[in-house]
């Protein structure tokens, strides 16, 4: 775990005076700003322009909150919202992860979110966090494994009534996890409660769960169908995609990811074309960064070459 993070826990932070920083309302405020401003940037450029400086950002917050381990020693009040900024930022740095296909890396980022936010009880953050782990052992297609962490961050939700975008998140998260152990009745239970939750959401939630929508859903439903091997189904899901409205409404990073499942409807349903154009669209929206779905096209459409489409998706990912 060291290994992934500039600063770990232990690393102590010096001022020029080389006395330790202490936590203060004025530093947290500070903190708590350039977290919203990673936020704001998440919707404004690509995941590979981003990850440095989310990195850093957690390396600054881990490192005030190993001064903080005895007993919350800067109060309650702040000691919570220093652990939630943590938390928020490693979810940041996990789902970047992620977008560059390290999975072990985007899973230690995640654990460092949970750990931060049960630190101060903070159930909401915590559950997030989980439901978030849950998906990256769906992307391992370890449904299982998924269904586990859904059970936890479900238990840890009820401590502190979850919001209606959390409990969308995690009907969504068991949605797929049914889809791919081959239960669609299960499947379409879940995909219908989530409906049924974010009817009561409102605008003033959680950034780790602001982006939980009706069209976020509306594209997961898209991902269950594909992986119940109806790609036809999946397309018409995903044909809000290419809504602009909708599309600004969603990261960049997370427009590409339900691009590369687009595409892979595509392929599915025998139009090789259509998948390497979405694709490419997929690529455009990383902004250069590379990704497992990259990757795992460029090995799937290896013996298409002839293909306009795909020659020229082999090209610029090379």
């Amino acid at each position: 775990m060291a290994a992934a993070f500039p600063l770990t826990l232990n690393t102590t932070l010096h001022s020029p005076s080389g006395t330790v920083t202490l936590l203060s309302p004025t530093v947290l405020e500070a903190l708590e700003t350039r977290v919203m401003a990673l936020h704001q940037l998440e919707a404004l450029v690509g995941p590979g322009m981003l990850e440095q400086l989310a990195r850093a950002e957690y390396s600054v917050l881990a490192t005030l909150m190993a001064h903080d381990r005895q007993g919350l020693a800067h109060g309650r009040a702040l000691s919570v919202r220093l652990h939630t900024a943590a938390a928020d930022t490693a979810r940041i740095c996990g789902w970047l992860a992620t977008c560059a296909g390290d999975n072990a890396g985007a899973g230690r980022y995640h654990l460092a979110a949970v750990r931060a936010a049960a630190a101060v009880r903070a159930a909401q953050t915590a559950a997030s966090s989980l439901g978030i782990l849950a998906d990256q052992r769906l992307e391992r297609r370890q449904p299982r494994e998924a269904l586990s962490l859904i059970g936890a961050a479900s238990a840890t939700a009820r401590h502190a009534a979850p919001s209606p975008r959390l409990a969308a998140l995690l009907h969504a998260r068991a949605a797929r996890a049914h889809a791919q152990l081959g239960d669609a009745g299960a499947c379409t239970r879940e995909i219908e409660a989530g409906y049924a939750a974010l009817n009561g959401a409102s605008g003033d939630e959680s950034p780790a769960t602001r982006w939980v929508t009706h069209e976020w859903l509306k594209l997961t439903e898209g991902v269950t169908l594909l992986e119940l091997g109806r790609p036809r189904q999946a397309l018409e899901r995903f044909t809000i995609l290419g809504d602009d409205n909708v599309s600004r409404g969603l990261l960049p990073s997370v427009v590409a990811r339900y691009l590369f499942h687009a595409a892979q409807a595509c392929f599915d349903a025998g139009d090789v074309d259509a998948a390497a154009r979405t694709a490419l669209s997929a690529v455009d929206g990383l902004q250069g960064m590379s990704s497992a779905h990259t990757r795992r096209f460029r090995s799937r459409f290896e013996n298409h070459r002839m293909v306009r489409e795909v020659h020229e998706f082999l090209e610029r990912t090379a």
